[in-house]
């Protein structure tokens, strides 16, 4: 890493690493312990004073630091605020502030890069997913900061062996994983739903596990007897996992055994209840069980693809 720090001396460049590719695949259904960035703390009053501080946690947490990242890449701030494991200890030059980090053994396959200026309130974002670099906050390589080429300009020395593809990206208006929402189409959904009765006779429909960064949709489909198919996908951050399958619905109650890992769902009418033991379901920190509620009662489409 010195190469790195030897380049980044005049402004902030928050290097992190996203293990998305090397860990999809290793599902972690017991410990859900969020990011130090989700984690709710009192922070100081100003980003001045969180400067001061030396308290690089506390400042990425900071509203304005937020804000302006998300205003950079939209639906995909997430890939950045879940995947930060440690960091290394504040720089500060002007109005450019800096520190860098990852995930241990991981540097180079997937890293992220922050250029935050305190003056202008303006985050460029820079996440490296194998040998593409997508950035957030510029249009073209003339709008870079200079820290963010010189970042650049070291990453590639150090991945001399391949080319690094630079993307540059708009704000992501669209959900990170298929099975997420935003905010406002689930407030968009709720009012269409409530113009009319959702029926609870029947387990056949869509239900939703609601959370900011650990979404989640199940559907259901009545065959025959007490049989049922279900498609159930659920996401954290950039990772997903999902499961389908016919099981029997006994007094409301079923059970669908994957490869590794054990699906539980006892319907309620207006929501299914869904437990899971073992490993295999998904990615890092993705897991299946919580409450689903109902939003549609009408007969989904599973899209077998997507398991």
């Amino acid at each position: 890493m010195s190469s790195l720090k030897t380049s980044l001396q005049i402004s902030l460049v928050s290097v992190f690493v996203l293990s998305n590719f090397a860990q999809m695949g290793f599902a972690n259904s017991v410990n859900h312990a969020p990011s130090k960035l989700t984690q709710k703390v009192k922070a100081p009053a100003s980003l001045a004073s969180l400067i001061k501080s030396d308290d690089i946690w506390s400042i990425l947490r900071n509203e304005t630091v937020v804000q302006s990242m998300k205003n950079a890449m939209g639906n995909e701030y997430p890939l950045f605020a879940e995947r930060t494991q440690q960091l290394e200890s504040l720089k500060v030059k002007g109005d450019e502030i800096f520190s860098q980090g990852g995930v241990e053994g991981l540097y180079t396959i997937q890293e992220s890069a922050l250029d935050f200026n305190t003056k202008t309130n303006h985050a460029q974002v820079a996440i490296l997913d194998n040998d593409n670099l997508n950035i957030w906050g510029a249009a073209n390589n003339s709008e870079l900061t200079k820290l963010m080429k010189d970042y650049v300009t070291d990453l590639q020395s150090r991945k001399s062996d391949v080319t690094v593809n630079l993307k540059f990206l708009p704000p992501n208006k669209s959900t990170i994983a298929y099975a997420r929402e935003t905010k406002s189409q689930s407030k968009t959904k709720a009012k269409a739903t409530s113009k009319r009765s959702i029926s609870v006779a029947s387990p056949v429909g869509t239900y939703h596990r609601e959370s900011q960064w650990d979404g989640g949709t199940l559907q259901i489909v009545k065959l025959k007897g007490d049989k049922i198919k279900f498609g159930l996908t659920a996401a954290h951050g950039a990772n997903s996992g999902g499961a389908s399958g016919i099981v029997d619905l006994v007094n409301n109650k079923a059970t669908y055994k994957g490869e590794g890992f054990q699906l539980g769902f006892d319907y309620r009418g207006k929501s299914v209840i869904v437990t899971e033991s073992g490993e295999g379901f998904g990615g890092m920190n993705v897991y299946a069980d919580g409450t689903y509620k109902k939003t549609d009662d009408k007969v989904p489409t599973i899209d077998d693809s997507l398991f």
